[in-house]
């Protein structure tokens, strides 16, 4: 694998600013790469086993929601068992040669009600609701997704189920705010989700990636 699209695409993971060609370029290997999750939930403890890697396979494991490294390991085969402790979301990715993977473990302390609702996706397409629960005086709903860019849904704004589509396959933040007409954030919500060129669109949960 070229070392500069690996770096770019870890770049882009975490910051966001990454060049987006080498990500797309990275994903796209990834998207028929699987990591297969045994858990063992008493002790935290996960087993991750990517398939058919053919040689030593680097492992790095880091809290999406605060950018934190938890784990940097080389395995001579494609398997790692590690605790990942609650209150965390953890991206795991395998690196060899010529193959790679990644899933996201979701362990966080956190109610689905405050989160967006994710009905259906496809391929780069979805569609995601916000119920509101109170309605507030000169204020808008603004929805928003976040991958290696940023983009903004203005044709949705005010809307409480949009369909809409990212541009690029792979991990996308998809939020939305309610925010008064002077700009004051009243509330925001957001998930995660995993797209794709073809096939659903996938989420995370404590044992890895799941459809809709």
């Amino acid at each position: 694998m070229d070392m500069k699209i690996y770096l770019d695409y870890w770049k882009g993971i975490l910051t966001g600013n990454a060049d987006n060609d080498a990500n797309e370029r990275h994903l796209d290997k990834q998207e028929n790469q699987k990591i297969q999750i045994k858990t063992d939930f008493i002790k935290n403890r996960y087993h991750f086993t990517c398939e058919d890697m053919g040689g030593p396979v680097e492992w790095n494991i880091i809290q999406r929601d605060n950018k934190k490294t938890v784990k940097n390991h080389i395995t001579k085969k494609g398997q790692l068992t590690v605790d990942l402790q609650k209150g965390h979301l953890y991206l795991v990715d395998c690196n060899s040669k010529d193959r790679h993977g990644y899933t996201l473990i979701d362990r966080r302390n956190k109610k689905k009600s405050t989160d967006i609702r994710l009905l259906n996706g496809e391929g780069l397409s979805f569609i995601a609701e916000w119920e509101r629960k109170r309605r507030v005086q000169e204020s808008n709903l603004i929805w928003e997704a976040k991958g290696t860019n940023k983009i903004s849904f203005q044709e949705f704004q005010d809307n409480e189920m949009i369909t809409a589509s990212v541009p690029k396959p792979g991990i996308w933040e998809i939020s939305c705010r309610l925010q008064k007409t002077n700009g004051r954030i009243i509330e925001k919500r957001s998930m995660i989700a995993v797209f794709s060129r073809e096939g659903a669109v996938k989420i995370p949960s404590s044992m890895g990636l799941q459809d809709i």
